[in-house]
This record gives structure tokens, sequence and C-alpha cells, in this order.
């Protein structure tokens, strides 16, 4: 379980994993809403984000929000973006981290 909000985590664990077919990679979209993404450059934040994470994981098998308001934000239109690129990417599972109760 990774994410780019962990530094330089991404880039590290890669370079120890790539290729091995008995790890199982976990990592997150950035917090949209906190960035400043606009419904009209949602589609290209999402895809940006995940190539930059396939780039450096080699692959993916579960991608996360990391923030879950980004669904209270984004809405339907971002479950549709990160659908088409998941499957775009081959990531076989798509989650949300919550922290707390009142989040789910």
């Amino acid at each position: 379980d990774t994410a780019p909000a962990y530094g330089a985590a991404e880039a590290r664990l890669g370079a120890v994993v790539r290729g091995r077919s008995d790890v199982f990679l976990t990592t997150k979209l950035p917090s949209l809403r906190r960035s400043g993404v606009t419904a009209s450059s949602l589609e290209w934040h999402v895809r940006s984000a995940i190539e930059t994470s396939l780039k450096l994981l080699g692959s993916i098998q579960i991608y996360l929000l990391h923030d879950a308001e980004d669904l209270t934000t984004f809405g339907e239109q971002l479950i549709e973006v990160l659908v088409a690129e998941a499957e775009r990417a081959e990531i076989a599972h798509l989650g949300v981290s919550v922290y707390n109760p009142e989040a789910i």
C-alpha cells in the first residue's frame, strides 16, 4: 500500500518489486479537491496520476481514492473516469480510503 502523498515511496517500492508476480500493489489517487481539480480537467488529472504511478510501480492491482470527499465533489463523473482509466491501465480493483465512520 503506497501513494504519491508518501514522498518517494512509489519509486522506492517500484525499484524493488518491478516485474514480480508475487507482489500485490495498491496505490492511491491524490486528493483532487485539495489540488484544485475542476470537472473539466478531471479526466486528465486521473489519467496523469495513474500513468505516473504505473511508471514508478510497474503495475497496480488496486487503485484507491485517497480522499473520500472527492466522491462528494465529483460524483458519478469521477466513478466513470476511474472505471475507464482502470480498464485502460489493467487495474483489477478500485476503492476508497476511509479514515472514520462518517466518511463511509
